[in-house]
């Protein structure tokens, strides 16, 4: 399970905990203004999130690994959404900013941080 934040600094982060049980798990570190939305791949290994600061963070769950920091929005991001396959990446933001991220996003080949 996962959730963005609004923190009182201004700087995002994206808390995780354990299901079942709900250990909280360290914070995914990255965002540098609040986060608005997260997402898991379909297969749980990578966590989508972004927010205020137009940029799209994707981790490794397993590690907490900045995997990719996907930039080309101009406002605030409000939505990310990986295909049914997870080799897809959408994201939408405010005033019809909307962009579908690497076309595809294939993992073995896309720029990884």
């Amino acid at each position: 399970m996962a959730a963005g934040c609004w923190p009182k600094d201004g700087e995002g982060l994206v808390k995780c905990w354990d299901w079942p049980g709900g250990k909280e798990r360290p914070p995914l570190t990255g965002p540098t203004k609040a986060v608005n939305c997260v997402v898991f791949s379909p297969d749980g290994k990578l966590l989508a999130a972004a927010g205020q600061d137009k940029i799209v963070w994707v981790w490794e769950v397993a590690t907490g690994r900045v995997r990719y920091k996907l930039e080309g929005h101009v406002l605030a991001v409000w939505g990310v959404a990986f295909s049914p396959d997870g080799r897809l990446l959408a994201s939408a933001g405010i005033g019809g900013d909307t962009a579908v991220i690497c076309g595809t996003l294939r993992l073995a080949t896309a720029s990884a941080l």
